[in-house]
């Protein structure tokens, strides 16, 4: 079993941990027919009809968001890292890599996973590393505290773990835990787990959450800075009209990563393929506008990627 084991690299073993410390015995309720993973998509869905969130490559998307994320039901981040190469690739204050600019930024970043492990080991800051390995709580204070992530809001000791993303699209700091919770009128700085514990909270707090970075701060960073911005977003701000996968991921996951960020590819691809595996729940073939190809997602993937988040999701420069 432990020759089994080595042969596993840091992230699946991460992934593992995730799945195991996330299963309940009332994952599914004897009471009620329905999963709870069941029970979180419906609510998701039911609440973007209400936000206006219609557009149905938009809500294909969000499927595609919430599984390589925290999943229909909504687990806690995951900050369990075995190996200086896998944070290397996660965060870049972890890597000896860098741009012309002399800038650190990630290992790897390519859609090759072997590729990426290679390139984590070669550029992995190990004695800086090692405090954080195997310490999740560690790790969540010092990539999410105030010096790192000023954003945040994580302003006392034990906020970045207290903190730390949750959530069908792992919504994270106190910051917006404090912003999303008063928009939904739930106390989520006093409450946190409630975006794990309770579907309903988490379902609107992530439509909410993604609803008003699109309807929002969308135009607002627009018109702010037309130089930066209005040529990378402008065709989405009528985001009703999108009319294909790729527009409506690309624009979920800059909006998930925090606008003005570039999603990473692998995440694009991963999250594109998750979403045309949804495309036909939203769109009839009546309509003429289902995709020509929609991915072969097998169950093994879909169950793994319903409560395994990508773990890849924040880094102390806010990019995704």
């Amino acid at each position: 079993m432990e020759e089994a084991i080595k042969l596993l690299d840091d992230s699946a073993i991460s992934e593992i941990n995730n799945l195991v410390s996330n299963i309940t015995p009332d994952d599914e309720d004897p009471n009620n027919k329905k999963s709870k993973k069941e029970i979180g998509k419906e609510l998701l869905i039911k609440y973007m009809n209400e936000y206006g969130i219609t557009n149905p490559y938009l809500q294909a998307a969000m499927m595609g968001i919430t599984l390589s994320e925290g999943g229909f039901k909504g687990v806690k981040e995951n900050m369990h890292y075995t190996t200086a190469g896998r944070l290397a690739e996660v965060y870049s204050i972890f890597s000896d890599k860098k741009n012309s600019r002399g800038r650190r930024i990630r290992a790897g970043g390519t859609k090759n996973r072997a590729a990426n492990t290679a390139d984590g080991v070669k550029y992995a800051r190990n004695d800086f590393a090692a405090p954080y390995l195997k310490n999740a709580e560690a790790l969540s204070n010092f990539i999410y505290n105030i010096d790192n992530r000023p954003s945040l809001g994580n302003d006392e000791p034990g906020d970045g773990y207290k903190y730390r993303g949750r959530g069908p699209n792992q919504i994270t700091g106190k910051g917006s835990y404090k912003r999303i919770g008063d928009k939904i009128g739930v106390d989520l700085v006093a409450n946190p787990d409630l975006l794990t514990t309770d579907p309903d909270v988490a379902a609107r707090a992530a439509v909410v959450f993604l609803g008003d970075r699109i309807s929002k701060e969308l135009p607002q960073i627009v018109k702010n800075n037309p130089n930066k911005y209005k040529k990378r977003y402008s065709k989405y701000l009528d985001y009703s009209n999108i009319d294909n996968i790729e527009d409506a991921v690309y624009l979920l996951s800059s909006a998930n990563a925090g606008l003005g960020n570039n999603p990473r590819a692998e995440n694009l691809s991963k999250r594109t393929n998750l979403a045309k595996s949804y495309i036909n729940e939203f769109i009839s073939p009546e309509d003429g506008r289902v995709e020509e190809e929609v991915a072969e997602i097998t169950d093994l993937e879909n169950a793994a990627s319903d409560i395994m988040p990508d773990l890849a999701v924040i880094d102390p420069e806010n990019t995704e």
